[in-house]
């Protein structure tokens, strides 16, 4: 009747994101108490948010041969404290300091605080950034070559910028990206990468906005950035089946159900399971990526909408026959 495993996309990825960060900052988990490694702190992380993701979605996870988590969706995930807000990983060229690293990022920014009482250790998550592949070049870098093109300059002026820069490239390295240069000028990248070709996720507000998504952001991915940005509990399908045990043990019998604001579609799952008399079930989501997480759980079993809590005419709605 349900799928148990749906596919992950992008979209799902952000949405689960602001789920888990929501959670994960109120609970205390004695693990960490008295942790100060932030590599501890970040493998605990990253593990938990992955199996978090394994529970509810198909994916091709990675390993420490291509060195990126979610390899299926070419995102590599990164912890980091707010108190030293970086992150570090290798380059394999130069070319990824001004062309980027070939793959997304998504960096989570922690505040960690222990309970030596209750010994415990709470991750309070307090930003979560996601970084398209092609925004992920060097920032100063890609600023002066874009600068210089913008100012029609030539191929001596960006081999100056490039020497000036000490770019660890030859001759005809140096040659072969001003010609890529000339012909595709790179977009604004957002990371502080090395000589050494180790790449820095920094946090400044003067490189807002941190949230890059490629080129200009659409309505609908402005409403993904305020998912991540303010956050969307979804209630787990576990409490949901619990609410609806308790209303079936009172003797409570529905023939029809509205969600207003459905979400992943737990609730209506878990009432489709124990309201077997019920003949029409409804949901109401504004999320485009959770209406199509909902759709593809709940099949048949309820209708699903993408609208507005505050814009629906519910009078008219509840007095329209919702069924599937």
């Amino acid at each position: 009747m349900f799928a148990e495993k749906i596919e992950l996309i992008l979209e799902h990825l952000w949405a689960e994101t602001a789920n888990f960060t929501a959670v994960e900052s109120m609970y205390d988990e004695p693990a960490l108490f008295g942790v100060t490694d932030g590599k501890a702190v970040s493998t605990y992380f990253e593990h938990k948010f992955t199996f978090h993701l394994m529970e509810r979605y198909r994916f091709g996870a990675g390993n420490s041969a291509n060195g990126i988590d979610l390899l299926s969706l070419n995102v590599d995930i990164k912890v980091t404290s707010i108190r030293q807000p970086q992150s570090s990983c290798p380059d394999k060229s130069a070319l990824q300091k001004i062309y980027g690293l070939g793959y997304h990022l998504i960096v989570f920014v922690y505040e960690k605080t222990d309970d030596p009482d209750a010994r415990t250790g709470r991750l309070n998550m307090l930003h979560t950034i996601f970084v398209d592949k092609h925004r992920t070049a060097d920032f100063q870098m890609t600023r002066g070559l874009r600068q210089i093109i913008e100012n029609d300059g030539n191929a001596d002026d960006i081999v100056a910028f490039i020497q000036d820069k000490n770019l660890p490239v030859d001759e005809i390295e140096a040659r072969n990206i001003v010609e890529a240069v000339l012909h595709e000028p790179p977009l604004q990248g957002y990371l502080t990468i090395s000589n050494a070709l180790q790449w820095r996720a920094r946090l400044s507000h003067r490189r807002a906005p941190w949230t890059a998504w490629n080129g200009c952001a659409d309505d609908g991915r402005r409403k993904e950035q305020n998912v991540l940005q303010f956050g969307d509990f979804q209630t787990s399908l576990d409490l949901a089946r619990d609410v609806c045990a308790v209303l079936t043990r009172r003797g409570i019998s529905p023939g029809a159900i509205v969600e207003p604001t459905c979400g992943q579609g737990a609730f209506l799952q878990a009432a489709a399971e124990h309201f077997t008399a019920a003949r029409h079930m409804l949901g109401v989501e504004i999320n485009a990526a959770h209406v199509m997480d909902a759709r593809l759980r709940l099949k048949n079993a309820a209708r699903v909408e993408q609208d507005d809590f505050f814009s629906v005419d519910w009078d008219a709605l509840l007095a329209s026959d919702p069924g599937p």
